[in-house]
């Protein structure tokens, strides 16, 4: 996936997978994915690096999710993948391969083969009202970003 496709004319990626998330009942839910590696490979090697992590991550990551999920590049470390009708038990299924995924990439840059490791956030609206996907994203944000000061698993959601 190149940075193209992840974004909208507004520049928002998660405006272009959907803004009606769900109605009540219908169970969606949203992961970020955050690559840790991915300033330090762009650091060591460059731009053209960073571009084969993303696209290398985001076959990685399309491979793991269901036919129906959608998934755009976030920023440029971060993917965020949107879930139609995710239980809980298939939200913390698709994020147990997402993270197993991602870690089983390897990649040989310049003679240096990286391994990567990933925070996850995840975020899954309720059945009992209407929910956005404004309001999802930042929820899963959030637990990304508290999966990054626990550093235990790095998941939270």
């Amino acid at each position: 996936m190149d940075r193209q496709q992840a974004s909208t004319s507004t520049g928002s990626a998660h405006e272009g997978i959907g803004a009606h998330v769900r109605r009540p009942g219908a169970g969606e839910a949203v992961v970020i994915v955050d690559v840790e590696q991915f300033a330090a490979i762009r650091a060591a090697h460059g731009t053209e690096a960073g571009e084969q992590v993303t696209r290398a991550v985001s076959e990685c990551l399309r491979r793991h999710l269901r036919a129906g999920d959608r998934l755009a590049l976030l920023r440029e470390d971060e993917f965020l993948a949107v879930l139609p009708g995710a239980s809980d038990r298939t939200l913390a299924e698709i994020t147990a391969r997402l993270r197993e995924g991602i870690e089983g990439l390897r990649l040989a840059l310049a003679g240096r083969v990286w391994s990567l490791s990933c925070t996850i956030g995840a975020a899954a609206a309720p059945t009992s009202r209407p929910c956005g996907l404004e309001s999802l994203v930042r929820v899963a944000d959030t637990e990304l970003h508290r999966a990054r000061r626990a550093a235990v698993g790095r998941f939270a959601g």
